[in-house]
């Protein structure tokens, strides 16, 4: 992974040619959000990627800047940053609409979690609703009920996945 992110450091440091395309920069520096997130370094991810959303701004890069929101809502929740992830939600929902269902509806689930999560819960209903309504559209044949992936953050590092073997101590 060392490699990795010296190559991604090297793309960045020749992309500051005032010659090279913003699209370069920007898809190094998601590709190394990606890495830090990965590694478990979610604040290095979230730097980079807010980077990414600023450099997309106004440009035509609209996709590479839906993937930079999408991904950092996602990194704020994991990194339990309720606050960061509220802010950036209305703007990845508004450039993911349309454009890619299975984004909007992680989105709009995560965005119903935050807004219950604040005490919001008109807008954890009407997110829901929405959710549920992107879901019913889909075809029969793409709601698959194994397909999710459940993520769930752990203060502790796990050492046996069989429910049997494992043990949990309670400060």
């Amino acid at each position: 992974s060392d490699v990795a992110f010296g190559a991604v450091r090297l793309v960045l440091f020749f992309s500051d040619d005032a010659d090279s395309p913003l699209e370069v920069e920007a898809e190094a520096r998601r590709l190394l959000a990606e890495a830090c997130r990965r590694k478990g370094d979610l604040d290095a991810s979230m730097r980079e990627l807010e980077r990414v959303v600023k450099l997309c701004q106004g440009s035509e890069q609209l996709g590479l800047r839906r993937l930079a929101l999408v991904d950092a809502v996602e990194t704020a929740w994991e990194a339990r940053r309720l606050e960061i992830a509220q802010r950036l939600l209305p703007d990845a929902l508004a450039v993911t609409r349309g454009a890619d269902d299975d984004a909007l509806t992680r989105l709009l689930l995560l965005g119903a979690s935050v807004a219950n999560l604040r005490g919001d819960g008109a807008a954890a209903r009407t997110y829901l609703e929405e959710a549920d309504a992107l879901r019913a559209r889909r075809p029969s044949s793409d709601r698959s009920p194994t397909g999710e992936v459940l993520r769930v953050a752990c203060g502790r590092s796990v050492t046996s996945v069989d429910p049997a073997g494992m043990r949990a101590e309670l400060e």
